[in-house]
């Protein structure tokens, strides 16, 4: 299944994919993407080929965050298992900075799948992304 991750911030929509609406993408990455708005919404196709096996299925997707280019994850929200999940993530909660996100696949019986990150999205952007959220106000 191929994952599709979308930001969306303010009224702006930024897909995934790997020809970034027939606009060439930078030859490295991860590369930045500079938010400014009070919320971010993150979207993504369910990674459900990753889910640990087990009889009662997909029950949750957990949503993670880190500053760019640090190592500990941080959990930031547990979305309950739909066909469409998203977290709408508010800038207060995180103030200025660079954030790597992830999310995980829990199942029923509460076993958690690897993490999907921002830095390695599948086939949807070989080289990775990350938010840098900047608020002057």
């Amino acid at each position: 299944m191929r994952r599709i991750v979308k930001v969306v911030a303010v009224s702006a929509v930024i897909l995934f994919s790997v020809d970034f609406f027939g606009c060439r993408l930078p030859s490295s990455g991860p590369f930045p993407i500079v938010i400014s708005s009070e919320t971010l919404t993150l979207e993504w196709d369910p990674p459900v080929e990753e889910l640990p096996p087990s009889p009662f299925g997909a029950s949750a997707y957990r949503v993670y965050f880190r500053h760019h280019n640090t190592a500990t994850w941080t959990l930031c929200g547990t979305v309950a298992a739909t066909l469409n999940p998203q977290v709408v993530l508010q800038h207060s909660e995180f103030g200025n900075g660079s954030f790597d996100f992830a999310i995980s696949t829990v199942s029923g019986i509460d076993q958690e799948s690897l993490l999907l990150t921002s830095l390695n999205p599948s086939d949807s952007l070989n080289e990775g992304w990350y938010i840098t959220w900047i608020r002057t106000d």
